[in-house]
């Protein structure tokens, strides 16, 4: 039995629908942070100039500890909006982690983040 066999195993990120303790931001659920995303956002003059909207899809992980991390875009729209998206979801502050069976665990999201022309 020689190797790793008796390493621990690498926590896998849990994706959010099947927890019962989902981590939590501001101390609300993941509306909270679509408000906190929507207020942060500023739209790309260099996208509005050219009609650029829609929906972009992010899918980011909310640690163990709490951090934002592997924030990437699943379906962008346009590069100027997709950066702009990549920046808001990083920028957020640390998450209150979700908990499986008692204890913190990485958990995946995948969030729309909408751009929308008035």
């Amino acid at each position: 039995g020689y190797g790793n066999d008796n390493a621990a195993p690498k926590e896998e990120a849990v994706p959010f629908t099947l927890l019962n303790d989902k981590p939590t931001f501001n101390g609300g659920d993941e509306n909270e942070f679509s408000k906190w995303v929507n207020q942060g956002l500023v739209y790309p003059q260099s996208a509005k100039d050219a009609g650029e909207q829609g929906r972009i899809l992010v899918s980011f992980e909310i640690t163990a500890e709490g951090k934002m991390s592997n924030v990437r875009i699943i379906r962008g729209v346009s590069q100027a909006l997709d950066d702009e998206a990549l920046r808001v979801v990083k920028s957020s502050p640390d998450w209150t982690p979700g908990k499986k069976d008692g204890k913190p665990v990485p958990v995946i999201y995948t969030f729309p983040i909408e751009f929308t022309l008035r």
